[in-house]
C-alpha cells in the first residue's frame, strides 16, 4: 500500500513538472508532497529491512499471517527452546500508537527479564540459566568454585535459605561463617548450654557441614585426647558428662568409667588375676569382647605360636581355678608324670611342677 501511495505522488510531481508553472510554488509544492511521500512511506515498525509481505497479506495488515517468513537468528538473536513459543509481543512493545516497534529491543536477557540479583552477578544470565527453564541447572558444582563449597547438608538446602535476606535474592556479600545462619541453634542449644559454656561460635570446631544433624558427628573430641572410637562413638555425652556437665574435669584412663565391668569379670577374674586396670591392656574400644589387644605370647606364655599352637581349647585347659588365673596347671590334663619324667632323666633341678615347667619352658 505504502509503495502504490509513493508511486502515485510521484506521478502528481511529474505532472506538475510538465505544466512548468511559477518555479517557487512548484518547489514548495514538490517539498511538500516529499515529505509526504517520506512519512507516508516509512514502516510503522521503526527501523527494520523486511518486506511488508512477509508478515501480512493482500487481504489486509491483520491478521498477520500464520507463518511468519522471517528467519529471526539475522538479527543476532537466534529464537531456541523457550524463546520459540513466545509471541512478538512478548519482546516487541507497542507505542503509543499501538504499533509494534522491533528495533527497540535489547539482546541481552535484562532487555526482558527482571535482574533479582541486582547486577550483582553481571550480564550473563546463561551462567546459571538455560533457554529452556529458568530453574538453575547443575547448581553444586557450581557453588563449589565459590568460597563456600556445598557440601553434606548444604548440597541439600533450598538456595533461599541463605540467599533471601528480606524478600531479596541476595548472592553477594553473604557471610560464609556458620554463626551467620545457625546463631539460633547456638544460642537455644542446652546440651551441653553451649551460651554458659561459652563455647566457640565457630560451629566448625566441634561440627561438621557432612553430618546430617548437630548431633551426629563427634569428631571435634579427637582434640581433646580422647577420641570417640568404636562403642564409644554412640556413647550419650551424659554417659561420661553427667548432668551435661562439659567444664568439669575427666579422667581419660578407662577404670573410673568401667571399674564396675573390671571387678565384675568372672572368666577370667580379673581382681584375683592381679590384671591391670589400664583396659587397654588387653581391650580395644570396639568391645570387651574379644580382648583383641591380649598378647599371652608376648606378655605369659606362647599358646598361639610355637609347640602349644592348636593344643588347647578353652583358658581353662591351663588356668584350672577360673577364679584365679594366677593359677595355671601344665600337669593336670596336657602332661602327665610318667611321659614328663622320661623326658627329664639326668635332668638337674627336675620338679614335676607347673610353676617349675614355666621356669625353663617359657619359651617352647
Amino acid at each position: 500500500m505504502f509503495r502504490v501511495i509513493s508511486m502515485i505522488i510521484k506521478l502528481v510531481i511529474h505532472a506538475i513538472k510538465v505544466y512548468n508553472k511559477s518555479l517557487r510554488h512548484m518547489n514548495k509544492f514538490i517539498l511538500t508532497l516529499f515529505l509526504i511521500n517520506v512519512a507516508l512511506s516509512q514502516s510503522p515498525h521503526g527501523q527494520i529491512n523486511i518486506q511488508c509481505s512477509n508478515c501480512h497479506s493482500t487481504s489486509g495488515w491483520k491478521p498477520i499471517k500464520e507463518k511468519i517468513d522471517f528467519d529471526h537468528s539475522t538479527t543476532g538473536f537466534r529464537l531456541v527452546d523457550s524463546h520459540a513459543k513466545v509471541k512478538c509481543t512478548d519482546c516487541h512493545k507497542k507505542d503509543n500508537k499501538g504499533n509494534l516497534i522491533f528495533s527497540s529491543v535489547g539482546k541481552s536477557c535484562s532487555s526482558c527479564h527482571f535482574d533479582f540479583h541486582a547486577g550483582e552477578l553481571g550480564n550473563r544470565c546463561q551462567d546459571c540459566h538455560s533457554f529452556k527453564t529458568w530453574k538453575l541447572y547443575d547448581v553444586v558444582r557450581k557453588h563449589n568454585n565459590t568460597r563456600f563449597p556445598l557440601s553434606g547438608v548444604h548440597a541439600s538446602l533450598k538456595c533461599e535459605s541463605c540467599h533471601l535476606k528480606g524478600g531479596i535474592f541476595q548472592v553477594v556479600s553473604i557471610p560464609v561463617e556458620c554463626v551467620s545462619c545457625h546463631e539460633k541453634n547456638y544460642n537455644e542449644a542446652k546440651r551441653p548450654d553451649h551460651i554458659v559454656l561459652n563455647f566457640s561460635k565457630n560451629c566448625g570446631d566441634c561440627h561438621t557441614i557432612k553430618a546430617i544433624s548437630w548431633t551426629g558427628e563427634r569428631a571435634f573430641h579427637n582434640r581433646t585426647g580422647f577420641p570417640l572410637t568404636g562403642a564409644h562413638q554412640i556413647i550419650s555425652c551424659d554417659k561420661c558428662h553427667i548432668d551435661w556437665k562439659f567444664d568439669v574435669l575427666i579422667p581419660t584412663d578407662c577404670y573410673p568409667c568401667h571399674r564396675i565391668q573390671y571387678e565384675n569379670a568372672k572368666n577370667p577374674n580379673h581382681l584375683t588375676a592381679g590384671f591391670p586396670t589400664t583396659c587397654a591392656t588387653c581391650h580395644t574400644s570396639s568391645g570387651w569382647r574379644p580382648a583383641s589387644n591380649f598378647d599371652h605370647d608376648r606378655n605369659f606364655f606362647r599358646i598361639y605360636s610355637g609347640e602349644h599352637r592348636g593344643k588347647w581349647n578353652s583358658c581353662n585347659d591351663c588356668h584350672i581355678d577360673p577364679n584365679n588365673y594366677k593359677n595355671f596347671s601344665c600337669i593336670t590334663y596336657c602332661h602327665s608324670q610318667a611321659s614328663t619324667d622320661r623326658k627329664h632323666r639326668n635332668v638337674g633341678g627336675y620338679r614335676y611342677e607347673s610353676q617349675a615347667c614355666l621356669s625353663c619352658h617359657r619359651g617352647v
